[in-house]
């Protein structure tokens, strides 16, 4: 056994140990041929990670001369070489990590030779967290645990035939599926209802301003508009964005769209429920309630500060519509605060509101066409030609982080899982060094048997 060093445990210490491996198959053991026996051991790369807490993986009859491919393929049947991953093996010989792309290109192999169950093969790997803001979201879509599940209860069909490290997720296979999963791009009409609704809003606050301008029966589709196109539109809108991992246009549609469900209600309440005698009636011949109504608006504008403050990572034309908003809501907020109905604040809050407006439509006009047309046909002025997404009104998040990666790691597939697979796999399909079989031992268990061929 190699000594590590201070940086990790010495693991086999000559004293009697209680572990014991039972091969998977004792048909080689009574013919005289013992099977080989591996440990592959691995931890993450991080601070209070290294051997001493490493988790343990077992592979049963590796190849006798183990190449970096070899290791490569069982890393990725047992799920521990996830996409975003770098794996290094620590070479003995070396006292060294190295990282195993370029433990292939060196031309370096491992000897398991006269390795045993008694006296097992060990292989050291080391995962570093390349930190790709992609790798979660592709692993998400790369990996498929159906189809796993859906082999391993199947006979041999035409499916089946290819092997499992083939179906397993690779680098390339995340890079082909970066584009996500194929939904239809709601925010178009998220941003139409935007326009919309703040147009009406403006077009509301016009006959206050400018008397006769707006007739009274206004307020009577003014109150379903914002329960329905600015407030239900907009929640389904933002709901569909979670299922196409648009974190920003999740939050924002959901954001606005129950403030526009809010609004709505107390119009409607207003409207055709506020008769006489009743509780609304009461309440709205009484005092306005400015100080509460700002601090309402106000924390709509803290949410649209988050909002704007994340536009600097997608397109020039989210970060002027936000801005506008940002500029919207702090007047109106203040306009609330003075109690100003037709001073210079609710003026400037007119000028704005339409130009919010506006710049939405044409938003939307653009976010629409660009996706039918499959192309830029409007450009988006992304701040980063490198980094910003291809859509004007959207950005993605994290995936599967409810979990630490150090916990999905500890629960990488186990080896008799797999074997459970391979008896639907045709005869001739290979793991590790062997060819799978359908004969059974003594035991009722898969038997193996040595693969002649010669190692690539």
């Amino acid at each position: 056994m190699t000594d590590f060093g201070n940086q990790y445990m010495v693991f086999r210490e000559e004293k009697k140990t209680h572990t014991k491996v039972r091969p998977p198959s004792f048909k080689n053991i009574q013919e005289g041929n013992e099977p080989r026996l591996a440990v592959i051991r691995y931890f993450l790369d991080r601070p209070g990670y290294g051997l001493h807490n490493s988790v343990a993986r077992i592979w049963f009859d590796p190849p006798e001369i183990c190449s970096p491919a070899h290791v490569s393929l069982f890393l990725k049947q047992q799920d521990i070489a996830l996409p975003g991953l770098l794996v290094e093996v620590y070479l003995d010989k070396f006292q060294s990590f190295m990282l195993i792309e370029g433990c292939e290109a060196s031309g370096i192999e491992w000897d398991f030779s006269e390795s045993s169950p008694q006296n097992p093969g060990i292989l050291n790997i080391r995962l570093t967290d390349l930190q790709s803001p992609h790798w979660q979201e592709d692993l998400s879509l790369s990996f498929k645990p159906s189809m796993i599940a859906s082999t391993a209860g199947s006979t041999a069909t035409s499916q089946s035939s290819k092997s499992l490290g083939d179906s397993m997720p690779t680098a390339s296979h995340c890079n082909e599926k970066k584009g996500g999963p194929e939904h239809a791009n709601s925010v178009p009409l998220g941003l139409f209802s935007f326009s919309l609704m703040v147009g009406l809003e403006t077009t509301a606050l016009m006959g206050t301003l400018f008397p006769g301008s707006v007739e009274p029966s206004f307020r009577l589709a003014w109150g379903p508009y914002m329960f329905f196109v600015g407030g239900l539109l907009q929640v389904i809108v933002g709901t569909l964005q979670v299922f196409r991992n648009n974190l920003y246009g999740a939050v924002a549609f959901l954001g606005f769209g129950t403030f526009w469900f809010s609004n709505g209600t107390e119009s409607i309440l207003e409207v055709y429920f506020a008769s006489e005698g009743t509780v609304a009636e009461s309440l709205l011949e009484g005092p306005v309630d400015n100080v509460g109504s700002f601090v309402r608006v106000l924390f709509v504008f803290l949410f649209t500060c988050a909002l704007w403050k994340q536009t600097f990572l997608m397109s020039k034309l989210s970060t002027a519509l936000i801005s506008l908003l940002c500029a919207k809501l702090i007047v109106h907020a203040f306009r609330l605060l003075r109690d100003d109905q037709d001073g210079a604040l609710a003026y400037m809050q007119l000028i704005i509101g339409w130009l919010t407006s506006a710049f939405a439509f044409w938003m939307f006009l653009v976010e629409f066409t660009n996706g039918v047309y499959k192309k830029q046909v409007y450009p988006t002025y992304k701040w980063s030609e490198e980094h910003s997404p291809e859509e004007v009104f959207g950005a993605s998040g994290n995936v599967g982080t409810l979990q630490s990666k150090a916990a999905r790691l500890r629960q990488a597939k186990f080896l008799n899982y797999h074997r459970k697979v391979h008896t639907s796999l045709p005869r001739g399909e290979k793991f590790g060094g062997c060819d799978v079989s359908e004969n059974k031992g003594d035991n009722g268990e898969l038997t193996t048997t040595k693969d002649t061929s010669k190692t690539s």
